[in-house]
């Protein structure tokens, strides 16, 4: 895996500024910006599979990028599912000991089976959780490379390939909640800095303020093309 190629390519673009900018400035539209944006990291994904060397796209397709990230939308919240249902599940266990009424040998004996039930629920989150940090990145590849909802929801596939490229995928996490990490940690500390200075220091918050949505942006860029050389690695492309 190019680490180095993933950090720095956007700003290899002749255009960089722009795109960045642009990429921004239509994130902050809600709901149609995100969708946009999250097709834009899609279009990124396909262009690093295909061995562009500029892999950062224009904005000429809106409608495209924004249906693409309807798409992974879908098929985010399909993945999302089980654990939305496992997180209200453990509701169930905590009112279990009132269901004991006035008696407390019956209300004891419940509240044990609420705290072995949470304990095994609780695990099953865990592990659930931690296979969809290799899962959701590797539907998200394979739906970049197939464009259809039904390739990325064939979880037999996407596990096949999560599995076979574990390593890969788990050094590409790692290394994302790293970069963004530092980087919005940095800015935070220089804002909380800056704001001790009167007006000028709040003139600079201003601006560094403004410069997080293009910095998170980066990061989004930084994650696909890790994912896209994942892609390329597994054999996928899109065609």
């Amino acid at each position: 895996m190019d680490v180095g190629k993933a950090f720095g390519y956007v700003f290899e673009d002749e255009r960089w500024t722009t795109k960045l900018i642009t990429t921004a400035a239509i994130a902050l539209i809600p709901i149609f910006g995100t969708l946009s944006l999250m097709g834009y990291v899609i279009c990124t994904i396909r262009n690093v599979m295909a061995g562009h060397p500029r892999p950062l796209p224009e904005w000429q397709d809106l409608g495209g990028y924004f249906m693409d990230g309807l798409k992974m939308l879908v098929v985010n919240l399909v993945y999302n599912l089980p654990l939305t249902l496992l997180s209200w599940l453990i509701v169930v266990p905590i009112i279990l000991p009132f269901l004991g009424g006035q008696n407390e040998d019956v209300m004891t004996v419940l509240g044990i089976v609420a705290i072995v039930l949470v304990i095994l629920i609780s695990i099953v989150l865990l592990l659930a959780w931690l296979l969809m940090i290799i899962l959701l990145p590797m539907a998200q590849i394979v739906f970049a490379a197939r464009g259809e909802i039904g390739a990325a929801l064939r979880v037999g596939e996407v596990l096949h390939l999560a599995f076979a490229n574990i390593g890969q995928l788990l050094i590409a996490q790692l290394l994302i909640v790293v970069a963004g990490s530092t980087i919005i940690g940095l800015m935070s500390f220089i804002l909380s800095a800056l704001s001790l200075v009167p007006i000028c220091g709040w003139i600079f918050d201003v601006v560094l303020a403004l410069l997080m949505l293009p910095v998170g942006t980066w990061v989004a860029l930084f994650a696909a093309h890790l994912y896209g050389q994942i892609g390329a690695h597994a054999g996928l492309i899109y065609s």
